[in-house]
C-alpha cells in the first residue's frame, strides 16, 4: 500500500482507496491516464489561483503606493492617519506577493 495524492483536492490517500476520503473523488475505476490528466489539471489550477493572488498583491501593493503620495501633507512633520494606512498596505501587498512568488516556485519545482 502506498501513500498518493488524490487527483482532485492533493490531499493524501491510500491507492487502494477507492473514494477520496477528504472529497469524495471516485478513483476506483479510472485509467491512469485519466488520473494524471486530473493531476496536471488540479496543479495548472493552483498555479493559476498563485498567479491570480499574485496580482491582487500587486495591486494593494500600487494602492498604497497610491494612497502614500495622494494623503501626504507636507506642512505636517506628522504623518496623518491615511498615510499609515497607505504604508501598511503597501507593506501588506509587499509581502504578501513575496509570499505567493515563493509558494509559485515551489509548485513548479515539484
Amino acid at each position: 500500500m502506498a501513500i498518493v495524492n488524490c487527483p482532485e483536492c492533493n490531499k493524501k490517500m491510500s491507492d487502494k482507496a477507492a473514494v477520496c476520503e477528504h472529497c469524495g473523488f471516485v478513483v476506483d475505476g479510472l485509467d491512469a491516464n485519466t488520473l494524471e490528466r486530473k493531476r496536471r489539471r488540479a496543479r495548472a489550477d493552483y498555479i493559476n489561483k498563485l498567479t491570480a493572488q499574485s496580482m491582487l498583491a500587486m495591486l494593494v501593493f500600487v494602492v498604497g503606493i497610491g494612497g502614500l503620495f495622494y494623503f501626504r501633507d507636507d506642512t505636517s512633520p506628522d504623518p496623518t492617519w491615511q498615510s499609515q494606512i497607505s504604508i501598511g498596505l503597501m507593506a501588506i501587498g509587499f509581502i504578501w506577493y513575496i509570499v505567493n512568488r515563493v509558494r509559485l516556485l515551489n509548485t513548479r519545482r515539484k
